[in-house]
């Protein structure tokens, strides 16, 4: 299951047609910006020290604000912004930290927090994770029951570390697989062609 290379943008009320057009131009936008990044970061290092390949960051990026732009928090949430926590250790982060401010006419804040952190239960709407423990991860599905955020794995293959969305980073493509019941307690609701586009992959 997955996205390739793509983001969203949404300006109105969503067709299947005219969201699949739209996906299709954001896919293109996509992979041309993609060109002048692998440029700039294919370093003979790269390999060696297991960083990520020229322009996984940016997939990275893509694949989730597509998911943010897609999804809607309850009515108490603040309105004009969408607070991402981060959790490191995470490899793929950058490209949500560098340039990434705006989505579909909220901003993007983002911060990086410890998996202790009061604050994760009350300065963040979605929270970005890369390798942890399963008693780290339970420990803080536990605490974050009731509150409406947003979980997101770069390392959560099958999803089996109650994380709602579980990224799948290959070299060409990022895609992602989805946990219907973690989402489902979240409180968050995501546009349902996002969801199609999780089961279209199985």
């Amino acid at each position: 299951m997955g996205i390739t290379r793509h983001g969203f943008h949404h300006t109105g009320p969503l067709r299947p047609g005219r969201f699949r057009r739209a996906l299709r131009a954001v896919m293109a936008v996509s992979f041309i910006g993609l060109i002048f990044p692998a440029a700039l970061w294919a370093q003979p290092s790269a390999l060696a020290l297991n960083e990520p390949l020229p322009g996984q960051q940016q997939q990275v990026a893509n694949t989730v604000m597509g998911i943010l732009s897609y999804s809607r928090w309850p009515a108490t949430t603040k309105p004009d912004a969408i607070r991402l926590c981060v959790i490191a250790p995470v490899k793929f982060a950058n490209g949500l930290v560098a340039g990434n401010n705006n989505l579909t006419g909220k901003r993007l804040t983002v911060q990086y927090l410890s998996p202790e952190s009061p604050a994760l239960l009350t300065d963040c709407d979605a929270l970005y994770s890369g390798p942890t423990s399963a008693d780290q991860q339970h420990s803080l599905h536990n605490r974050l029951a009731g509150h409406p955020v947003l979980t997101i794995s770069e390392k959560d293959d099958d999803c089996a570390l109650l994380n709602a969305f579980c990224l799948d980073v290959g070299p060409a493509h990022v895609g992602f697989k989805l946990n219907l019941d973690t989402l489902a307690r979240s409180g968050v609701r995501v546009h349902p062609n996002v969801l199609q586009l999780a089961r279209e992959k199985e």
